[in-house]
């Protein structure tokens, strides 16, 4: 987010801006997208960074702190890091048999980045 401001979610469908903000609770990052705006407290990208490190994957549904109301920024800004991979996944058998409309976009965390001792000081880099 220091290096990069502008960003668009995985589908494309949006454009956002991100940009690091201090406050007395640690601060954190902050969405604007047209019309409104939101903040996501280190925290709780802490809680996501912790969560992605045990699972191996970023699953927009299930992250932690509310951060699934607002997945696809997170999504998008985590896709720009070299170490996640896009995939896709359908969400039901429908989908399996060829409708695309219900895929999941998820995030899948280069194992490298798992056993890395390094990751601790990228992950802080976020923020």
């Amino acid at each position: 987010v220091k290096s990069k401001k502008q960003f668009e979610t995985l589908g494309g469908n949006e454009t956002f801006e991100a940009d690091v903000f201090d406050d007395a609770e640690g601060g954190g990052i902050q969405i604007s997208s047209v019309g409104h705006s939101i903040r996501f407290h280190k925290e709780q990208l802490l809680d996501l960074w912790q969560q992605v490190r045990e699972l191996g994957i970023c699953i927009p549904h299930i992250m932690p702190g509310g951060l699934d109301f607002h997945s696809e920024y997170i999504v998008g800004m985590l896709a720009e890091l070299e170490y996640f991979k896009p995939i896709r996944q359908a969400e039901s058998d429908t989908q399996l048999m060829g409708n695309a409309d219900g895929l999941l976009l998820k995030l899948y965390l280069q194992p490298s980045v798992i056993a890395s001792n390094q990751s601790d000081a990228r992950q802080l880099q976020l923020v």
